[in-house]
């Protein structure tokens, strides 16, 4: 049984990601705006489109999606899926229903199946270090219990990013125990396409390249190699839309004049918002994402067996909330945690998934409640208002007792309210027995830490 837990864990991730379709909101709408604009005018121009969202760049008499393009080329391959089959079922792609569906099956199609396939991959990165149960029960923690369940059901960029930055750290953890050099083209290619994807992202990009400097001149240049073509849709895009590949239309957001001050609005790094970052009910990391708080217990293990890996999950988060502090959106808008430093959770899972290991009682304990308030966050929404402080005590039951939650597969079967909760569940703990069962094994790697002793001297 032990072969198939990636392939069944890879299942009840895609499930979960595909079983809700989040409510529409100016970040994901631009997204969509351009894809109906390059698919129906054959134009990057989102006339005719804008009105549904305010994150767009006004550009002489055009709009324009004001997001980097690398979310949408993910996109691109699951969208013309449901252009096609809409045609097939002639459904009109720009009619409401056209709309609802190509969104659906987009996002599932796009980021819910790449952040399946990172799960997978943390899972091997694990599976190397402890037997296969606990590697597979850490990974539903944190695909889960953390972000990347809430940006798996919608189209920001940062569900991608997470994902694309495990998948390199996975890589990387292959490179550096010799693995074939393939491992550092995938390793430059993901980070090149994070970067293009959120522009933030880069100074995690970054910080894998200088790791990947220490490994050698050549990773380092297969890197470069690998991640230099992604990198170039934004300067691609820059000239399609502004003619010139070095204006930003993040620069010309058409509704947030404080994205004019500083460095496209980020100023200096500010405490106060970092402990908001961090542990507020509002937007923090570790308030909304308890199971990374393992990491303390990981980063031990991690330091030992891997300082590059170590001075990665370290450095990475901390510049993350640094640089997000001095930001005058810090927020993030109407979002679920703090969105913006979504590149730096990959960092921290993977000393996470070692101290999930290292107490497993308390990870059981912790790792339940962690799902359950993501998961219900998630049916509920995962775009609660900015502004709304009380998030966890106010907004989210207010909407669980009006039974007001985002569409999902359990309303199209008939379920109603709090009902249509149950098939995921049911779903999550059938995944959680099959996958705690699983040969009680270590995958080929470094010696293998059992549950028992990982994150220990």
């Amino acid at each position: 049984m032990g072969k198939r837990t990636p392939i069944r864990l890879f299942a009840t991730l895609f499930l979960c990601y595909c079983y809700i379709d989040q409510r529409p909101g100016w970040n994901q709408n631009t997204r969509f705006d351009l894809l109906h604009a390059l698919f129906t005018k054959g134009t990057v121009a989102i006339d005719g489109y804008d009105a549904n969202t305010l994150d767009k760049a006004r550009i002489g008499d055009h709009y324009f999606c004001d997001k980097a393009p690398g979310g949408v080329v993910i996109a691109l391959p699951a969208f013309a899926l449901a252009a096609g089959i809409l045609k097939v079922a002639r459904v009109d792609l720009d009619s409401p229903s056209g709309w609802k569906t190509s969104q659906w099956i987009t996002t599932s199609g796009s980021v819910g199946l790449l952040t399946a396939i990172a799960g997978v991959s943390f899972f091997s990165f694990l599976a190397a270090r402890m037997t296969r149960p606990a590697a597979a029960l850490a990974t539903l923690g944190v695909f889960l219990g953390a972000m990347p369940l809430p940006y798996a059901t919608m189209l920001f960029a940062h569900g991608a990013v997470m994902s694309l930055l495990f998948i390199a750290l996975w890589s990387f953890d292959r490179a550096e125990r010799g693995a074939r050099p393939g491992h550092d083209y995938l390793i430059g290619f993901c980070c090149g396409l994070a970067a293009a994807s959120e522009y933030p992202a880069a100074l995690a990009a970054g910080a894998v390249f200088v790791a990947m400097l220490t490994l050698g001149w050549r990773h380092a240049v297969r890197f470069a190699a690998a991640a230099f073509p992604p990198a170039l849709l934004v300067p691609a895009y820059n000239w399609l839309v502004s003619g010139s590949p070095f204006t930003i239309p993040y620069s010309l957001a058409f509704a947030f004049p404080a994205m004019k001050e500083g460095l496209w609005g980020f100023t200096y790094p500010k405490l106060s918002v970092a402990f908001q970052l961090l542990f507020s009910e509002y937007r923090g990391l570790f308030l909304w994402s308890p199971v990374l708080l393992f990491c303390v217990l990981g980063f031990r293990s991690l330091r030992r067996e891997s300082p590059r890996l170590f001075w990665l999950s370290t450095v990475v988060p901390t510049v993350m909330v640094a640089y997000v502090s001095g930001y005058n959106s810090w927020d993030g808008g109407w979002a679920l945690g703090p969105r913006l430093i979504s590149a730096a959770v990959p960092f921290l899972a993977i000393a996470a998934g070692l101290g999930l290991a290292a107490r497993p009682k308390a990870a059981t304990g912790l790792g339940v409640v962690s799902v359950m308030l993501l998961s219900l966050a998630t049916l509920l929404g995962a775009m609660p208002p900015q502004g709304e402080p009380r998030v966890l005590t106010m907004f989210y039951p207010q909407r669980f007792l009006a039974g007001d939650m985002a569409m999902n597969l359990g309303q199209l079967a008939g379920l109603r309210g709090g009902w249509s909760m149950v098939p995921l569940f049911v779903l999550l703990g059938a995944g959680a027995w099959v996958l705690s069962s699983a040969d009680d094994t270590t995958e080929t790697g470094p010696p293998a830490v059992s549950a028992s002793r990982a994150g220990t001297a």
